[in-house]
């Protein structure tokens, strides 16, 4: 070996034994701001692009600023982002980070943990993992958790047309299973609490014409539901309180499918069966005349009166029954 090589050499094993530490430091710094001072901003064009074809042309993704976080996970954090799809024409979300999901990466699968700020002026957290193949097909079960907090109900009405405008705040969590091609139906449960829940003075249309209802409250609603064998049981849903002019509860059952054709995936409800206790004050059932065709279940107490009945159908769309609900 030549004495010029030689040297060379003896100068890189003394520059990596006495300056690794200093050498790591430089490297770790040029890494750190590289990931800082990116101009991520830039990128929003060709991400808004990558996502269109990505999704052949079913998503279209746009934002203002894009950042990397590193604490406590690395993670794309983009602000002021809208989102529009076929189903979904403008979703905006004030502030969303996505990151890779901890317990998906310690068992070699796919995962991502997402959460949403100012969306529907509440922040919704979600994760979403793969799961072992199913047997048979070349897919994975998905599990999807997911918990929300101080949705807008009112601000639904920006996404989906609704018949009456709601009103109230919302919080709750959803934990499902799912087969993407959906030949086995997905399970799962979900809890939600709405405070101020409002249905503003409107009318329904019924076979008889339309019937005006006034504005409707509950303090608050709740509801805790299972999704199991394509059906979705109704534990208990609670209307109100004692406090509350009208307030009561809600058990049953109804139909539940999800369907697939090609890209398009769609709900189906069938047949339902579900039971209705309703208390309501003297004051208030003057208001609501057409509570006279529930006499036959209809109980007298000391501030108004009870109603006790169960609604049936084979499907949504078709006239309903009505029954006794001998216990709830």
């Amino acid at each position: 070996m030549s004495p010029i090589i030689t040297a060379i050499a003896n100068s890189l094993r003394n520059l990596l034994k006495y300056h690794k530490l200093k050498i790591l430091l430089v490297f770790t710094s040029a890494l750190f701001f590289t990931v800082l001072l990116f101009p991520y901003s830039d990128l929003s064009d060709y991400t808004t692009a990558q996502v269109s074809k990505l999704t052949r042309n079913q998503v279209f993704l746009s934002f203002e600023d894009m950042s990397i976080g590193l604490v406590p996970t690395p993670s794309v954090d983009l602000e002021k982002v809208q989102v529009e799809t076929a189903q979904v024409p403008n979703l905006k979300i004030g502030a969303l980070s996505v990151s890779p999901s901890i317990g998906a990466l310690l068992s070699f699968k796919k995962g991502l943990a997402v959460k949403a700020k100012d969306f529907l002026k509440g922040s919704v957290n979600m994760t979403y993992k793969e799961g072992d193949s199913i047997k048979g097909k070349k897919v994975r079960k998905q599990f999807i958790e997911a918990d929300f907090s101080k949705l807008e109900l009112a601000e639904i009405e920006n996404l989906f047309p609704l018949p009456v405008k709601l009103k109230g705040k919302a919080s709750g969590e959803v934990d499902a299973e799912v087969d993407p091609s959906f030949s086995s139906q997905p399970k799962g449960t979900t809890q939600i609490k709405i405070k101020n829940f409002t249905i503003p003075a409107g009318s329904v249309e019924t076979q008889l014409g339309p019937i005006p209802l006034p504005e409707l409250k509950f303090s608050q609603v709740t509801m805790r539901g299972k999704l199991v064998a394509s059906d979705f049981l109704i534990e208990e849903v609670l209307l109100g309180n004692g406090s509350d002019p009208i307030n009561g509860k809600i058990k049953g059952k109804m139909s539940f499918k999800v369907r697939r054709t090609g890209a398009k995936v769609s709900p189906v409800f069938g047949a339902y069966n579900i039971k209705i206790s309703l208390n309501i004050t003297k004051e208030q059932e003057a208001q609501f005349f057409f509570l006279s065709a529930l006499d036959q279940y209809k109980r007298a107490t000391n501030k108004g009166s009870t109603f006790l009945f169960s609604v049936s159908a084979s499907r949504f769309g078709v006239t309903p029954r009505m029954g006794n609900a001998t216990s709830f």
